[in-house]
């Protein structure tokens, strides 16, 4: 996050739930009370993100449910050989 400062979140190592996808939604990091560190909606336009488990982070938004204006992706392909 980049709230007023930067921050990192590691792996806590209590669970891998690292990322969820499915046709209508995709989610990074959870627990057992079924919140997500980050929730996009399917057409990514709408999030939450709370808590949890995975990453015992804080939330990333200033608020629970979110709206998105712009979305970066970032790709990496392994080197073989």
């Amino acid at each position: 996050t980049f709230k007023k400062e930067f921050s990192v979140f590691k792996w806590s190592e209590k669970n891998s739930y690292f990322v969820l996808a499915s046709e209508d939604s995709l989610a990074i990091g959870g627990g057992g009370d079924g919140s997500f560190g980050l929730y996009l909606d399917e057409d990514m336009k709408g999030g939450t993100s709370a808590y949890c488990e995975t990453y015992e982070n804080e939330p990333l938004a200033d608020s629970e449910d979110f709206s998105c204006q712009c979305i970066e992706v970032w790709a990496f392909k392994a080197k073989r050989g």
